[in-house]
């Protein structure tokens, strides 16, 4: 079933977006670097970061036309990009895939799980291992957790601390007992 996880039309007014926000790189850099950085240090006086540099000014000329002529490579690139967004089964399908599987997928498993064997024991797990066997023994209820390493702390506060890490990420979140034990 060929189904696309970002509708066309949010796909090309987030590209759309993208792209005017992107063109004038080359002008912008000349003007930030023209321009001089300060802040406010604790007792209210002006401290300077980077000096003004009034000369990059003189470089408006040549940064101006070119932005205006990269502008087309752009929005070549984009539209592609477009394109290649809105295939179902495409690149930004994969993309998006793989983001929501480590950044919500994961992390929401683990929590559903710890949350499930804390309302069904009336206790967190002591260990990963626990916890894995608790899972596979939800029949299918429960989704197998796919980290290669999980600790559990127990907080004085009854909190649980959980440190998850497998290839390409590490997860950190505590458990607050009050709820989760919340029907």
């Amino acid at each position: 079933m060929n189904k696309t996880i970002i509708p066309p039309p949010i796909v090309s007014l987030l590209l759309i977006a993208l792209l005017a926000g992107s063109n004038g790189c080359m002008t912008c850099a000349v003007l930030d670097g023209a321009k001089a950085e300060t802040h406010k240090d604790d007792n209210g006086r002006m401290i300077v970061d980077q000096k003004s540099h009034p000369a990059y000014y003189a470089l408006l000329p040549l940064s101006v036309p070119a932005d205006v002529v990269t502008l087309p490579i752009q929005a070549v690139y984009f539209g592609i990009m477009l394109h290649a967004m809105s295939e179902p089964n495409g690149i930004g399908d994969q993309i998006v895939g793989a983001i929501l599987a480590k950044a919500v997928t994961q992390p929401l498993d683990l929590d559903v799980s710890v949350t499930a064997f804390r309302r069904a024991k009336k206790r967190w797990p002591k260990d990963y291992a626990e916890l894995a066997t608790f899972v596979k023994e939800s029949d299918g209820k429960l989704k197998p957790i796919s980290y290669d390493h999980v600790d559990f702390t127990n907080m004085p506060d009854g909190s649980l601390q959980i440190h998850a890490s497998g290839p390409g990420m590490t997860n950190s979140v505590t458990m607050d007992v009050s709820y989760v034990d919340k029907k």
